[in-house]
């Protein structure tokens, strides 16, 4: 494993649960004995402890070693069922199983995950809790070309976010769609009331509340649509959310320790014409990539947006390109695109 560090631009990435201004996150390499490698990133939750993420982790690594490639799934289930702190490892370890296997086979990533062998997706624009005037300015300045925007709210009062949407909405474009994240701040009986005042075509409500049941009820009680993202952490949830026909889900392989699973929940929304959004939490290039991968395999009319999860960092982008304004997409090539020379510059840029 390499380490790494970055930090956020200018004064971090504020959000109601917690403000951003250092990324720790550590990249992983899988050699078999005949020389096959491939490369993951490990992504811990923001508001997961570092360092009892990095104990779980250390130790897992240590019964990697010598293991069998074909025991690897199964490790990688029994690691996931001990609880969240080793959800990003998993879904590392099995980036770089994939990332593996498609190099061998000379398959990109997400011609793996059951999409086309190459394509880009809608991105998004993602806007710390700000002061009102100043998310508007920099709606303003990064969201001009792009589809979707987010801003994030439940930084500090209700009425306070609520000039926060209307400053964004009075700057965006008629075709634009904006995403009011409120990370859970709040519950049922402060939020409801409060939504309907504002009604905009262009506006999606995010997680206002922590649990599905809260935004369920939310959902229900106003107009707007709502879009499900962190109380959808597992595969049972996110069947729970399909099935009540839900306007919206984020799908986070991150958050469910696992591309394949996640795959399993895009594939799962597309059948049943749920919209959704494909990305995770912020992170170095592999993991952005990783999810990008994934995205491009939704059907185009149900992804709302994927998103350069390298965005507010001050970080390397070899591994993603913009294909054009308000779309991005990973490079092209086996696996994740990296050939040899390639991972060792993005080991070492780690390291």
């Amino acid at each position: 494993m390499a380490e790494f560090r970055r930090r956020y631009r200018g004064d971090g990435y504020a959000m109601s649960y917690v403000v951003l201004t250092v990324h720790e996150g550590r990249l992983i390499r899988l050699t078999t004995d005949d020389g096959q490698s491939g490369l993951g990133e490990i992504v811990r939750w923001p508001k997961l402890d570092i360092a009892a993420c990095a104990v779980a982790e250390d130790a897992a690594v240590r019964e990697l070693e010598n293991l069998r490639l074909a025991e690897l799934p199964a490790r990688l289930a029994s690691w996931r069922a001990q609880g969240p702190e080793l959800a990003g490892f998993c879904f590392g370890v099995e980036t770089a199983l994939l990332d593996m296997l498609g190099r061998a086979s000379g398959m990109p990533l997400c011609a793996l995950l059951g999409g086309p062998d190459a394509g880009d997706a809608p991105g998004y624009v993602s806007i710390g809790g700000k002061a009102p005037e100043d998310a508007a300015a920099e709606v303003r300045a990064k969201g001009a070309d792009a589809p979707v925007v987010q801003i994030k709210l439940g930084v500090d009062d209700i009425e306070t976010d609520m000039k926060r949407v209307r400053a964004a909405l009075a700057v965006l474009g008629p075709d634009q769609l904006l995403l009011a994240d409120f990370n859970g701040a709040w519950t049922p009986d402060v939020v409801s009331p409060v939504l309907g005042e504002v009604e905009d075509p262009r506006l999606m409500w995010e997680d206002p509340c922590v649990s599905f049941e809260e935004n369920l009820a939310v959902a229900k009680a106003i107009k707007a649509p709502v879009m499900f993202d962190m109380c959808c952490d597992n595969l049972g949830t996110i069947v729970q959310a399909v099935n009540a026909r839900v306007a919206a889900i984020a799908l986070k392989p991150v958050k469910l320790g696992s591309l394949a699973d996640t795959r399993a929940a895009r594939d799962l929304c597309a059948a049943a014409g749920v919209r959704m959004r494909i990305d995770g939490p912020w992170c170095g290039q592999v993991a952005a990539a990783a999810a990008v991968h994934l995205a491009i395999g939704a059907p185009s009319d149900l992804l709302i947006a994927s998103c350069d999860l390298t965005d507010p960092l001050e970080t390397e982008r070899t591994l993603l390109r913009d294909p054009a304004p308000g779309r991005v997409g990973p490079v092209a090539g086996a696996g994740l695109g990296l050939d040899a020379s390639a991972v060792r510059d993005v080991w070492e840029a780690a390291a």
